[in-house]
């Protein structure tokens, strides 16, 4: 496709065959708007029930707030300078995922993943736009994610990804004005943002070019579409029709019949309700007429009647909604509840004791189809996101660039990339795990009833990596092992000694502090007379362990150290390395950098290189 007229007659025809998806989705942004149900006859009861955006909105919070861990997974046998370009490579995620947060942000718009989990929830389909560039006269790197509606998209398949995908919005004259320098007639035109796997071009209105066709050097549509949920593309028995009006779950997908007519049902019975109220009254009479005076239901009064001419007064019959309307209103409850998620559990819980850890359980069976779907397709968007995000950056040839962000132990680090450093290759593995009801203490039992020994020579039935995963379910068994050695590492005792003789020579206590380094770490842990060799050289007994003359194994040391670089505390791997050796070198821990969502360094300090 090369003209205007090619390119909007493709778009127009394929949003003609997507028009039953496209319908779908205004239904269901009705139920989110809450539109209001309207009854047959004017002054009669309209009730709206608030449960599809109730619903709508504890999903998308769930789903907000579900635990999101990216990596970039190498193989077992990576070597230690793969891993540390993959920590690069992390590092280089994190940060253009904030940059592009804040890009968003600038523009008055949410962050990206709650754009699209809205999507996901309610359309059903996500549709994402990625360009990594430099403007031209610029030098910063510009991450532009920008969400697509799939309703006001186009687009058509081939074997090896998306042959092209277009985008079309409104936008007013003040916006076409300062993004493509071109003045329109009328207040507003739309946009057609047009992308196939060689050129990009801009439409504005039905005849002029915003942005002629032009290379973008990617190699692909860097456009990503897809529904949420497993249907595939189903033909029907007749080939003649596609089910895509079928695909993709939003959070309606099963519900959506049954607001309808609850909302009519309902307000039949508030109808009844208002009537029942009236207190109309039949007055049966014979001779002249005698009209009560005020309304006798609100306050007494003595009303005559001529008993001769059989005058009566007796309240005129209450209408009933028959029995079947009870029934009735009680199966379109239990379908939403089957169909949505149940209440009371699911928006609070009972009044009912603790949960026991069986009951958590099956309630997380129970919730998890409403939000299984939606996770998924949240990390298929960022799977994506970070492999286009390698990609673009590694094959176009741009600059160096500073990278500033929140990595996943949402440490703030700066780090300059270069597009070499990148590997475009990399497979990028992200994790969306929503947030449930969890029995801790349960989950804690049992790692530890399956980590521990029930007799000397009797072996675990699972390590302590798979307990950490499986059971009490961390986002990084990994960086959590670190963390448990760092810790291990500051309550040695050469540590605590080095600890608490800093603190006593910053009060002044430089004697004192001399002293304690010898009743905690012995006097070689102060004059180097008895340094522990580096491991990978002679064996040495191992470290002194304190004043008791206990000995902690080599091996141990070995760990600790390692940690403690890994996790980030080089002070203390200074520390410890000046006590085991006796040596003074300065900063020993030069080089050292943060660690990535693996445990990964960054770095290698000069000193304890032997550690590394």
């Amino acid at each position: 496709m090369e003209t205007i007229d090619e390119i909007l007659t493709a778009f127009k025809d394929k949003q003609s065959d997507n028009e039953l998806l496209r319908q779908r989705m205004e239904n269901d942004f009705d139920l989110f708007a809450l539109k209001a149900f309207q009854p047959e006859f004017k002054g009669y009861e309209a009730y709206t029930s608030p449960a599809p955006r109730n619903f709508f909105d504890k999903v998308t919070d769930g789903l907000n707030r579900a635990q999101m861990t990216i990596q970039i997974k190498l193989a077992e046998d990576a070597t230690e300078a793969q891993q540390r370009a993959a920590s690069v490579g992390e590092l280089y995620l994190f940060g253009a995922l904030h940059a592009i947060d804040r890009r968003l942000r600038k523009r008055g718009r949410q962050p990206l993943r709650e754009m699209m989990g809205f999507h996901i929830g309610c359309r059903g389909w996500y549709g994402l736009r990625l360009l990594v560039y430099v403007p031209k006269g610029e030098t910063e790197t510009v991450f532009d994610a920008d969400p697509w509606d799939v309703m006001h998209m186009a687009w058509e398949e081939g074997e090896q990804g998306l042959l092209w995908a277009a985008y079309q919005y409104e936008a007013t004259k003040a916006q076409i004005k300062a993004a493509y320098n071109l003045d329109i007639p009328d207040k507003t035109a739309a946009i057609t943002d047009f992308w196939d796997t060689e050129v990009n071009g801009v439409i504005v209105g039905k005849q002029l070019w915003g942005k002629e066709l032009k290379e973008h050097n990617i190699g692909h549509v860097p456009v990503l579409v897809g529904p949420v949920g497993s249907m595939p593309n189903i033909v029907r028995k007749d080939n003649s029709q596609s089910t895509i009006d079928l695909q993709g779950d939003s959070v309606w997908a099963a519900s959506r019949g049954i607001y309808a007519p609850k909302n009519k049902y309902i307000s039949w019975v508030m109808d009844k309700a208002k009537a029942s109220v009236a207190g109309s009254l039949i007055h049966e009479y014979s001779g002249t007429w005698k009209p009560l005076v005020g309304d006798p239901y609100q306050s007494f009064q003595e009303i005559p009647l001529n008993v001769d001419n059989k005058e009566t007064l007796k309240p005129l019959e209450t209408p009933r909604m028959p029995p079947e309307m009870a029934a009735a209103l009680q199966l379109m409850d239990k379908d939403e509840q089957q169909s949505t998620l149940p209440y009371p559990l699911a928006y609070g819980g009972t009044a009912e004791g603790p949960w026991s850890g069986k009951a958590l359980s099956q309630l997380d069976d129970n919730t998890l189809s409403a939000y299984s779907p939606r996770t998924s397709a949240m990390a298929r968007v960022y799977t994506w996101l970070g492999e286009e995000l390698l990609h673009q950056f590694a094959v176009k040839g741009m600059k160096a660039t500073e990278m500033r962000g929140y990595d996943s132990k949402q440490e703030f680090f700066v780090v300059k990339v270069r597009p070499k450093d990148i590997n475009p290759g990399w497979y990028v593995d992200v994790r969306v795990e929503p947030k449930l009801p969890r029995d801790r203490s349960e989950e804690i039992s049992q790692a530890l009833r399956a980590t521990g020994k029930r007799g000397p020579e009797d072996e675990p039935l699972i390590s302590k990596a798979t307990a950490r995963e499986e059971f009490l379910k961390l986002r990084d068994p990994d960086a959590e092992h670190d963390k448990v050695l760092a810790e291990m590492g500051e309550a040695l005792p050469p540590i605590v000694a080095a600890n608490v003789a800093a603190a006593l020579k910053r009060r002044g206590k430089e004697e004192l502090a001399e002293q304690v380094l010898v009743l905690l770490g012995g006097p070689g842990a102060v004059n180097g007379k008895q340094p522990l060799p580096a491991p990978g050289g002679p064996g040495g007994p191992g470290v002194p362990g304190g004043p008791g003359g206990g000995q902690v194994p080599p091996q141990l040391v070995d760990a600790v150290m390692k940690a403690l670089i890994t996790t980030g505390n080089e002070q203390l791997a200074e520390a410890l390395f000046m006590v085991l050796t006796g040596e003074n070198t300065g900063r020993a821990t030069n080089g050292a950098g943060p660690v990535g969502p693996a445990g990964r360094t960054r770095g290698m300090p000069p000193v304890v290189a032997a550690w590394g």
